[in-house]
Order: structure tokens, then sequence, then C-alpha cells
């Protein structure tokens, strides 16, 4: 008999495992059900009894109820669907606003299939393998249709239809990232009223771009979060787990995060001032919101998700629009440079994380501050890193191309740059020792002594000509890439055998990765910047 496979996540003696269960509804008693409820209406926070059509089940992220209404159309099928909720529930604890999604979409088929009538397999089909935004629901008609042991018809179809497949974050270009820090750095220095105003936001960006925060662990930072311990400075965070919020992890959460002396100072003045509003316990409250931007919101609940994106919208329209005159585009839709892609409070998270690897930092510890639960969860933000280093290489081009200045602002979005520098040196540039087949001069009163890369075009002294040897370029350019693979494949290799592998050599692996994509970027920027000048 067909069942669901429940996984549930178990710790014992300081070590995590999982455990398959294989339920079916019709070895469960209406008592045992019942009671799952009752326990779950303990530590789920839900108000209502299992015979009622209407539960309400508390979002810890939003701090709200959501209801779930049962439906006298379910038929015979209302009992089983709270089953399959409560089982799920009970045994992966997943959250409200999920738990509402299965009723959603477990509602709308068994209503439009007229309760899985074979009569309308085939339209059922056609439905699902054409709207590309059902297949992920089919996973859940799947689970539920084995779960009580029906409808083999369409459990054959849904056994054909592949889900989604959930890529990384798209997040936005380098180049927006760094527009939309000079702007929050701007308001800063030279806009008090809108300081003032957007307090909140700036905040945001500078916390959440070097710590991985969940924006749901943003708004639930406690008026009290950081502090100073024999002259370092550290935040404290509650950690939001995944939906199942279980011990599964190979490693432990950070809570604890140490930061800079200057963004402790720029927390703590913020704090200096929410005492004056009031002395509630979270960071950002509901009444510094409401007193803030000087509109009603509903003051029942504190500061969400929801209302802080509600902020972001009206920055992006009061500050990035009105003020600096920019517009404000989807990701991937920027075309010139009065443009700025639209970050979203997620991105935040990942930009950190990003920023800890360019940054060579050892990817177990990247693991311990951004709570992945596994090794697999981490490697898949290396892709993101040649993506995000991609779009980076254009905007080096771009200064470059300009000879402008690659300054130390930018350290803060990746500190392992080799730094590129042309001085207007008049005449005197032609002075200096010829390096790199032609392709430029060095700079360092001290050459060759002071040499530190095993290429010039990659070392700090290096100060390219105006027009650079193109043989030169292509044949680092093929050296590189197939170096970046030979890189990418051992990091790969020691990801995946870190548990018998010791932290340096991990350390290690991480760090010559990303050294070598940054020359990489190094090599295509130079290389763009010849093609532009080309044409």
């Amino acid at each position: 008999m067909a069942s669901i496979n429940v996984v549930e996540y178990l710790e014992v003696n300081n070590s995590s495992f999982t455990l398959s269960e294989n339920i079916k509804y019709d070895d469960l008693t209406k008592d045992v059900v019942i009671d799952y409820f009752n326990q779950c209406k303990y530590k789920n926070d839900i108000i209502g009894e299992y015979n009622d059509d209407t539960w309400k089940f508390k979002s810890k992220n939003l701090d709200l109820y959501i209801t779930l209404e049962f439906q006298d159309r379910l038929g015979a099928y209302k009992d089983k669907v709270k089953c399959y909720i409560i089982m799920k529930i009970y045994k992966q604890n997943i959250c409200a606003g999920y738990a509402r999604q299965i009723l959603n979409s477990l509602t709308k088929y068994i209503i439009n299939t007229y309760y899985f009538n074979e009569k309308y397999v085939e339209d059922f089909r056609r439905y699902i393998i054409t709207h590309q935004g059902e297949k992920d629901i089919a996973c859940i008609i799947l689970q539920f249709l084995r779960f009580i042991d029906e409808a083999p018809k369409y459990i054959e179809v849904l056994n054909g239809v592949k889900g989604e497949r959930h890529n990384s974050r798209d997040i936005p270009k380098f180049e927006s990232i760094i527009m939309f820090d000079k702007i929050v750095d701007d308001v800063i220095l030279h806009h008090k009223e809108v300081f003032d105003k957007y307090y909140f936001i700036l905040l945001w960006w500078k916390v959440s771009t070097i710590i991985p925060l969940r924006t749901s662990e943003f708004v639930q930072l406690k008026r009290n979060c950081i502090y100073e311990k024999d002259n370092e400075f550290y935040l404290h965070i509650e950690r939001i787990k995944n939906m199942y919020d279980r011990k599964i992890y190979d490693f432990p959460i950070m809570t604890e995060f140490p930061i800079t002396k200057d963004v402790f100072c720029f927390i703590k003045e913020y704090i200096d001032y929410a005492n004056t509003i009031d002395n509630t316990e979270y960071l950002i409250s509901r009444e510094m919101y409401i007193s803030t931007l000087k509109f009603y919101v509903n003051s029942g609940h504190r500061v969400n998700s929801k209302d802080f994106n509600k902020l972001l919208l009206r920055f992006y329209r009061d500050v990035v629009i009105d003020i600096y005159g920019l517009e404000v585009v989807p990701k991937n839709e920027k075309e010139n440079e009065y443009q700025i892609e639209k970050i979203s409070l997620g991105d935040t998270r990942h930009l950190a994380i990003i920023n800890l690897m360019m940054q060579g930092v050892n990817p177990l510890d990247i693991m311990k501050l951004a709570g992945h639960h596994s090794i697999d969860v981490q490697m898949g933000y290396y892709s993101h890193v040649e993506k995000f280093m991609t779009s980076k290489t254009y905007v080096l081009s771009k200064m470059l191309k300009t000879n402008s200045i690659i300054s130390d602002d930018y350290s803060d979005i990746n500190s392992v740059d080799k730094k590129i520098e042309k001085d207007l040196l008049g005449a005197s540039f032609y002075n200096l020792p010829v390096v790199a087949c032609g392709s430029g001069r060095c700079k360092s009163t001290n050459f060759p002594q002071d040499c530190e890369a095993k290429e010039c075009i990659y070392c700090k002294y290096f100060l390219p000509e105006g027009k650079m040897n193109a043989d030169y370029l292509e044949q680092l350019a093929i050296e590189k890439q197939q170096e970046l693979e030979i890189k990418k494949n051992t990091l790969k290799f020691v990801l995946k055998n870190s548990m018998s592998i010791e932290k340096k050599e991990l350390e290690r692996a991480s760090k010559d990765y990303i050294t070598t994509i940054n020359q990489n970027v190094v090599i295509q920027s130079y290389r763009l910047r010849e093609e532009n000048v080309n044409t």
C-alpha cells in the first residue's frame, strides 16, 4: 500500500540524524490524530479544535495568525486533508505559510478534478505540464494521494511530472550594488532628514551586507543585541532555522557575530535614539516604525518582513528615484548608468555570504555564520560567486577605460582584489620598466625586488599601456581558465570530504579558488577594455 514518506530530524547525544517514516492515513486513528493536534496547539501556537473548520496558525516570522479554512466543498476529503496537514506540522514542523499553501493547493485540485475523478485525469495532465508554476504544487498533490492511497491514475500522471528546478537566487549585478551602497553612504553624510526617516533601511544595509541575516532575523533583533567584550564588538542574533526547525546541522550555528567599531557605533546611535521613543524589547519596534513614517498601521504586532518591505519600497521612491534621479529596474534589466537594479530584502544575506567567500573565509566558518545545515548547501553558493564576478568584470573594465582609480571603498565588496591603479605620471610614465610582454609598466621604485605576483598584470605596481598586447592577454586567459577549473574541482573535492580534511587545507583550497577568480576578472577586464578601445 502506498504511503507518505516523512523525514523527521532528530538530535541524540549532540549528534543529529534523519529518520524516515512511512505513514498512511488508514493507519491513523482519530484519537491519535487529535492527540497530535493538541500537541501542535501548544508547540506551534494554533487556535481552534481539530473538528473546527477554521484554525488560526501563528506565523513566527510575520508575528500574525494565518487562517486555515477547511471548506465543506472538500466533502469526504476534508478529514483527510486535515490529517495530512497535522502530520506535516507534527512530524516536520512546517510553518504556517507552508501549511496554508498545502491547504489551498489541495482544495483547488480536489474541487477542480471533481474529487480526482478519472474522467478528468487527461485534462489534469495537460494543465499541470503546460503551467510552469504548477509543477512544484504537483509534489504536494502527489504526496497527499500517496498518503491516502487513492487516485492511482493521478498518481501515475504526477510521477511523470518533474518539479521546477530551484536555481540559486538571482542577485543584482555588482554595479547596482555599488550604486546602492554609495547612495546609503551619501544619505548618512549629507541628508539628515532622509537619514532620520530611513534609519531602518540604512541600518539594514550596513548590518546585513556583512552578516548573513535573513530578513526575519533582522526585524527580530533585540534592543540589547550589541555588546563590547575585551575591546571587541559583537552582535547577538536569534537565528531562524528552516521550515523544519530541527537541529540537523553538521556544525554549530553562530549567534554571536564580531562587528567593527564603526558598525557598533552606528547601531548604538540608533539604540540611544530609540530609547527616547519607547522601551520595548525589539531593535525596530512598532512604535518607532509608526513615529518615523508618520502614518497609521496596525500596532497589534511587532514590525515584520512585510512591514519592512513596504519601507524599502518607499526608500526607492523617495530617495533613489526622487533625490538621486535613478530609474529602478528589475534584475538583469539595467541598460544604462541612469538605472539601478532593484535590490530585495533577501538579497543582502546572499551578498554577505558571497562577500565572505570572495574574502577567502574558510567555508566551514561561513556555514556557521550563514546557518547552513550542510556542506551541500554551501557549495551551491560558488556558482553565485562566478556570476557575481562576471558582473564585476564589466565594472572594472569601465574604470580601466576611464583611468578611474579603484579605491579602498570597494574593499567591503571584495578585499582580496589586486588593486589596479593608474596614476597621471605624464611623460615620466615612459621611463618606467616595461613588463608583461609590453602590456604595461612597473611603477615600483624597487623593481624587480618588489614583485609580488607571478604575472605582472595582477601586481599593484602594474600600470597598463594605452594598448596592451592582445596575444599576451589571450594566452593568459586560456591558462587562467584551465587553472580555474582545476581549483574549482579541488575545492569541490575538499568540501565533500571536509570531515576528514584539516581545516587549513579547506581554507587554502577556498583562497586559491577565489584568488584565481579574481585574477581571471583582472584578465577579462583588460580584454574587455581593449575590445571597447578598438571599436
